[in-house]
């Protein structure tokens, strides 16, 4: 008998049709951010993906279709009875850094895409240092030399230099998708025994410190809290302990002073606001006010 035409048509030994380069990057450039295994997964295919997937083109068109990264975890500090102050990294998404935690290390920031912990070992120099969560980097640092309380009476902050232009305002440069490599800021601010606040700043691309400035703190003494600094455009803020005053540093190296919107029983936390400005959120009885 001989074989029916339908089983011997030649589209049945036909390959699919292969995708060009160019569709091939637009489908992936679709890949969701929150599932990075799947970028891992499809770099294996073979040589052509992963050289598309690894090419720094290809990743910056990513970010900017996708905007915003996604919040890869939460850290935060635990006091344990044997080893005080380990902090711990907790995901919100299947990524997991290398180092996921350390003993004797206390957070005290976290900001375009750095995380800034202070080592509480004291086996070196550098009492500070700057971590980057994806690809594990660290990058030592003393603290500045000027008087200041050696308890909790100082802050830190961390940020992306590109974030803060020559000058003291907004650069509007850098979108914080791909800069976590670049150079970076610390800045730090303390109050010493005789009631002055004093604020200087560390540049990554200088590795050194700032001369210092200082100015008079209205109500004397004031240890500053240990939660994160904020920043809105130019300004960075940090909350003094008990929500009693809000400093105010401007990169143009100039100190302000900033009363709460109303007194709180415990603390305060600062945030920016929609659409800009200042945000202050507090706790009265029952009440959350913003």
């Amino acid at each position: 008998m001989s074989t029916p035409p339908h089983l011997s048509s030649p589209r049945l030994h036909r390959s699919p049709p292969e995708l060009v380069d160019d569709l091939i990057a637009e489908i992936l450039l679709r890949l969701p951010p929150r599932k990075p295994e799947r970028l891992i997964r499809c770099s294996a295919v073979c040589k052509s993906w992963r050289l598309l997937l690894t090419d720094p083109a290809f990743l910056r068109r990513y970010r900017e279709f996708h905007g915003v990264a996604p919040m890869l975890g939460v850290l935060f500090n635990l006091d344990l009875p044997r080893i005080r102050f380990v902090w711990r990294f907790v995901p919100t998404t299947p990524f997991r850094p290398r180092t996921l935690e350390q003993g004797r290390c206390f957070v005290r920031d976290a900001r375009h895409g750095r995380v800034l912990l202070r080592d509480l070992t004291f086996e070196d120099d550098n009492e500070l240092f700057v971590w980057n969560p994806v690809t594990d980097e660290r990058w030592g640092l003393p603290l500045p030399v000027v008087p200041y309380w050696w308890g909790w009476g100082w802050n830190a902050t961390v940020l992306c230099a590109a974030a803060v232009c020559q000058g003291g305002g907004g650069s509007g440069e850098c979108d914080h998708l791909n800069c976590h490599r670049g150079p970076f800021l610390v800045a730090f601010m303390g109050t010493n025994e005789d009631g002055a606040t004093c604020a200087c700043v560390y540049s990554s691309e200088t590795a050194g410190w700032s001369d210092p400035t200082y100015a008079e703190h209205p109500d004397g003494i004031a240890e500053f809290d240990m939660q994160p600094s904020t920043l809105v455009g130019s300004m960075v803020y940090f909350l003094a302990k008990d929500s009693m005053t809000i400093v105010e540093y401007d990169w143009r190296r100039k100190l302000a002073f900033v009363d709460p919107p109303f007194q709180y029983h415990g603390r305060g936390v600062l945030m920016p606001a929609m659409g800009g400005g200042l945000g202050f959120a507090g706790v009265r009885e029952s009440c959350l006010y913003l």
